[in-house]
């Protein structure tokens, strides 16, 4: 599971570093707290203070989004053994 759970934040970071380039830091993250419980994720875990000006924006503005803890690798990565992957974050 943790080969997965790497995986998953590998392919994330690698989507998140083409779309900041094409679409900027705060446009992005919009975009990954929306989209899916794994990218909010991702975003909480990577990007935390973006995460919780987003958040700010989103409730000032009446719209919702996946909590990042209603997530299979949430699940996961509270369990006795398993780590966050170790990514290198490029801020464009």
């Amino acid at each position: 599971m943790q080969e997965a759970c790497n995986k998953e934040f590998q392919q994330l970071n690698n989507e998140w570093t083409q779309w900041v380039g094409q679409y900027g830091r705060w446009s992005t993250g919009k975009y990954f707290h929306r989209r899916d419980g794994s990218s909010t994720l991702y975003l909480y875990l990577y990007h935390p203070s973006l995460y919780d000006d987003i958040t700010q924006w989103l409730g000032d503005h009446g719209l919702d989004a996946p909590e990042p803890e209603d997530t299979i690798w949430a699940a996961f990565l509270i369990e006795e053994g398993s780590r966050v992957p170790t990514l290198t974050i490029n801020e464009v």
